[in-house]
């Protein structure tokens, strides 16, 4: 583009103060023509440099300014079509202080931006209210989206997460089927002893399996499947108590919607998307990846904890059994030392609160103490 023709000196008649020396460009050629600015009853007028006529005007209010901004030009583009560019900062802004401020003031951002202090306080301002929007609004948000999410899709995010698991992580249990039904029963009377307490039934299913490689463990999928792993019934040997205990835990995870509760907040903006318009096909697709890498947060497994008391006093059974299972977790640990890497599925790994503070919750409520 050519480069304009340098500006004549202030030779325009009339009011020289109150405008502001640019260039106009109309819009038909590619030559700037050297003008002046001015606003007059509101109204942007481009004036010729020498003759002071009026090409070219509009209602201020109509006109696109441009931000000042530390670099860079000053342009204002007209209803026309047409701009006028000034190369000189200083120039327009002192004109644009004292003429445009009446009718296109600046906002808070724009003079703030001027203000390196400023802008380093609006950042820490921004990092503030993203974190509190991670720590108490995503967790927020998630409960709300999850109520618009129809049970059939957790139903259906569980049932691909465990397609995809069979014969990879997980094989067919070798648990005697006396021993499996013994257990399925006595989980079955312990959530109908509960259920006068807490109102209704979940809709669950138990399944066994085995999975070497996760170690002795029991995880709960969204929809209210819950797979219990032969290794957790080994450890366990005779203490029965102890794997119910285990398995009223991951009841409190069905119960509360946890699972989707945290994918949502794990693919927080897809979610609302499928929320918002009904396509759950792609999150349906993505679930199993997503679920068997996350971990539970610690306010939901307390919660889950918490569950897991209601369901062994509902059952008869003492709190204690829980103490005892993270106390035998413990000692497997340690056994295996560093080179252990489990899984983050399921109920006995890092994602969970601290185990000695879990140890002390179940020894409390096995003295009585209200979870």
């Amino acid at each position: 583009m050519p480069a304009p023709a340098p500006l004549p000196p202030d030779a325009a008649p009339g009011r020289t103060e109150d405008t502001v020396r640019v260039f106009w460009f109309d819009g038909q050629h590619a030559q700037g023509r050297p003008a002046r600015l001015r606003l007059e009853e509101e109204s942007v007028q481009v004036l010729d440099a020498v003759t002071g006529r009026v090409l070219t005007a509009c209602p201020a209010r109509q006109a696109r300014w441009t931000e000042r901004t530390q670099g860079g030009t000053r342009t204002v583009t007209l209803a026309d079509g047409s701009s006028a560019e000034s190369l000189d900062r200083a120039a327009w802004d002192a004109w644009a202080a004292t003429h445009l401020q009446a009718v296109r003031p600046e906002s808070l951002v724009v003079r703030a931006q001027q203000s390196g202090r400023r802008t380093l306080l609006a950042l820490l301002v921004l990092g503030v209210l993203l974190l509190a929007a991670y720590r108490w609004g995503l967790p927020l948000m998630a409960r709300g989206v999850v109520t618009l999410i129809p049970p059939r899709i957790d139903a259906m995010v569980g049932d691909s997460a465990l397609q995809s698991v069979e014969g990879q992580l997980l094989a067919p249990s070798r648990l005697p089927a006396a021993r499996q039904a013994a257990l399925t029963q006595r989980l079955q009377a312990g959530m109908a002893a509960l259920a006068p307490a807490s109102g209704a039934r979940p809709t669950y299913r138990l399944l066994f399996r085995s999975a070497p490689r996760m170690g002795p463990n029991a995880f709960a999928l969204p929809g209210g499947t819950i797979v219990l792993l032969d290794e957790l019934v080994t450890t366990a040997g005779n203490d029965d108590d102890m794997v119910l205990g285990v398995l009223g835990h991951e009841m409190g995870h069905v119960v509360h919607r946890d699972g989707m509760r945290q994918l949502v907040q794990t693919s927080a903006l897809g979610v609302v998307a499928a929320a918002a318009f009904g396509d759950y096909a792609s999150f349906v697709t993505m679930a199993p990846v997503l679920l068997l890498n996350m971990g539970y947060s610690r306010g939901a497994e307390h919660q889950a904890d918490v569950y897991s008391v209601r369901f062994m006093r509902a059952a008869g059974i003492s709190p204690q059994a829980m103490v005892r299972f993270f106390e035998r977790m413990q000692a497997l640990s340690h056994e295996k030392g560093a080179a252990s890497r489990p899984s983050r599925l399921g109920i006995a790994f890092s994602s969970h609160p601290a185990t000695v503070d879990r140890i002390a919750f179940f020894q409390a409520a096995a003295r009585g103490a209200q979870p």
